[in-house]
């Protein structure tokens, strides 16, 4: 600043002006009167801060309308000794902003896992994890930039899924959300159960397995929790207890390659980490949609494994008590109304 107020304002040339008695040069304009020039000078002098203060705010705005990563804006606060600034993070803003218009939540107690009470039915983009690949090999749902439908699905009930290591720690390997779509669920259940009192639906056996076996949207979300897990693992677990499971309902025969059909999609590459979502979607005709964090992975189509596969987290011996509980009581909320 200084340096543009010098080629601005050069130094006289010649003899010193005379001074006014207190060491400061006695400056006066033509008509004599004192500071007249000095004022001048200090007003242009505040009117360059200024515009140069502007250019600098200026491109700060810029900047922000340009990037997308976390900004921030300088606020400027000046004293008679120094000038300082203070960096007000915009990130922090828009954080805030962004919770306060979140979809309200069900934590699950012993994760602190929140699950999303509805899941859309808007069509999301797909990221071709397998290249749209689907159990026939067709060219299916998913590649990059096409649209997935995913299911209007509402929370019913959340639980964890524990396993125990050597028979002396219980490992808590990822917390579950079930969902399912109500008001296809009640077409389904209402002329069977609506007339039915609340006491009988919470003995009978037959809702819950009515529920698994419609041929309507329902879904598992799985959010991992357990940090060192690899997804070779889950394939395994997946191997051992939907393929037990699979092989009790087809009366003990072994389904090997149909199982192969669903476990395909949790391939090596994956990395997992804490929060890693897998979500699991049954759609009509018994499809069922595999993605993880958002990238769509594959589609198998099998009656058992969608029945298979519900029973593991809310059938008659679940991963979670309390899962099995909750859908009971989505349930009878949805044939009631």
């Amino acid at each position: 600043m200084d340096a543009i107020f010098a080629r601005l304002f050069p130094a006289p040339k010649g003899p010193h002006p005379q001074g006014s008695g207190d060491g400061s040069p006695d400056r006066r304009g033509k008509d004599g009167r004192r500071g007249v020039k000095a004022s001048n000078e200090g007003v242009l002098r505040a009117g360059l801060l200024a515009a140069s203060s502007f250019a600098v705010g200026s491109g700060l705005l810029l900047a922000a309308h340009r990037h997308t990563s976390p900004l921030a804006l300088a606020a400027e606060s000046t004293d008679t000794q120094q000038q300082t600034t203070t960096m007000l993070p915009l990130g922090s803003l828009s954080v805030a902003v962004a919770d306060a218009a979140a979809a309200p939540t069900v934590r699950e107690p012993s994760t602190g896992v929140e699950f999303p009470e509805l899941l859309s039915d808007n069509a999301e983009e797909g990221e071709g994890g397998k290249k749209g690949e689907e159990e026939k090999g067709k060219k299916g749902k998913g590649k990059k930039g096409e649209k997935v439908v995913t299911g209007d699905r509402t929370l019913a009930a959340v639980g964890v899924r524990n396993k125990n290591l050597l028979g002396i720690k219980n490992i808590k390997v990822y917390a579950y959300g079930v969902y399912v779509d109500g008001p296809a669920l009640k077409s389904k259940l209402a002329s069977k159960y609506g007339g039915t009192k609340e006491v009988a639906l919470r003995g009978s056996r037959w809702l819950v397995e009515d529920a698994i076996a419609a041929d309507v949207t329902m879904g598992v979300r799985l959010v991992i929790f357990y940090r060192h897990l690899k997804m070779g693992q889950v394939r395994e677990a997946f191997n051992e207890s939907l393929g037990g499971r699979m092989k009790e309902l087809s009366g003990g025969v072994p389904q090997t390659e149909l199982l192969h059909s669903f476990t395909k999609w949790f391939t090596n590459d994956i990395k997992l980490h804490r929060g890693t979502v897998i979500d699991i979607t049954r759609r009509p005709g018994h499809v069922l949609e595999t993605k993880i964090d958002g990238m769509y992975m594959g589609s198998t189509k099998s009656a058992l494994i969608s029945r298979a596969l519900f029973e593991l987290y809310v059938g008659d011996k679940p991963f979670d008590k309390k899962a099995r509980e909750g859908l009971i009581n989505k349930l009878i909320s949805v044939v009631h109304s």
